[in-house]
């Protein structure tokens, strides 16, 4: 079974708040999430892949610059 996490927990894990997170998700930046119920989780999966596209993101705007 895959870990899942709470919009709190990857919030804590990130260091951002939960409106950095919703705002991310409005501009199509954010983890990808489902749910289950009425609570939205996020697979560690999709954190994974979150996390690379953070970086590559970065990356590219090093070199950018």
């Amino acid at each position: 079974m895959t870990k899942t996490y709470t919009v709190d927990d990857i919030c804590a894990q990130h260091g951002i708040s939960r409106q950095l997170f919703y705002k991310m998700q409005r501009e199509g930046r954010g983890p990808k999430t489902l749910r289950i119920g009425r609570s939205v989780r996020i697979s560690e999966t999709a954190n994974d892949e979150w996390i690379k596209q953070l970086e590559a993101a970065t990356s590219h705007e090093k070199r950018a610059a």
